[in-house]
Order: structure tokens, then sequence, then C-alpha cells
């Protein structure tokens, strides 16, 4: 994990992209992407769920039920922080982790994406 973001209802810490790529196999994190539906299609962190920011309130609730780690991508991150901002408003109590420079930060550091 790196840096730390307020957002409006609380504070989420950012994870780079390469520690993130690291866990993906070995953890059970949900991996949110809240970019709209053809953004994802270009090209998404693999096992990553689509839910365009949004819609992120309207599954707030489902969300809440899950209890795992979540982590939030966007295109830079700042959609991302927007998720998270609602999601803990929400009162998601799961650790809530926004990637660090978002998609195209994973992109640039080389990291494999889904189609």
């Amino acid at each position: 994990m790196s840096a730390t973001a307020a957002t409006a209802s609380g504070v989420v810490h950012e994870i780079e992209p390469e520690a993130l790529w690291v866990q993906l196999e070995s953890s059970h994190d949900l991996v949110l992407d809240v970019r709209e539906p053809r953004e994802f299609l270009g090209g998404h962190v693999p096992s990553a769920r689509n839910v365009p920011l949004g819609a992120i309130a309207a599954q707030a609730a489902g969300l809440l039920s899950e209890g795992r780690r979540i982590v939030i991508a966007c295109e830079h991150g700042k959609r991302a922080l927007k998720a998270a901002d609602v999601l803990l408003g929400a009162g998601l109590r799961s650790e809530i982790l926004v990637l660090a420079g978002g998609t195209a930060r994973w992109r640039k550091a080389g990291l494999p994406t889904e189609h």
C-alpha cells in the first residue's frame, strides 16, 4: 500500500498496481472497476467486476453483504475515490483500497489486462 486519500466520508488507502498484481492470485479481494462499460471492455485488471460509478449506490447493499476487502479502480483514480466515498457513506466497513494511478498506471507498469 502507499498513500492515503481523503474522501468526504473517510480515508482510504491506495494500493500500488504491482502490489495488487502479486495479491490477486492469493487473496479474495473484490476488484471493482467503476469505469463505463466501453472503457472496461477496452482492458481491465484481471478478474475485475464492472460496476460503473453511477451504479455504485444502487449496488452498495450487495457489496456490504460480501464482507471482502474491496479494491476500486478507474482510469486515473478520481472516480475510484468518488466510489469509495459512496461506499463509505453507505456504511461499508470492509477495507476499501483505491488502485493508485488507476488502470492507466496498471498498463504503464506492463501488467496484464483482460478484455
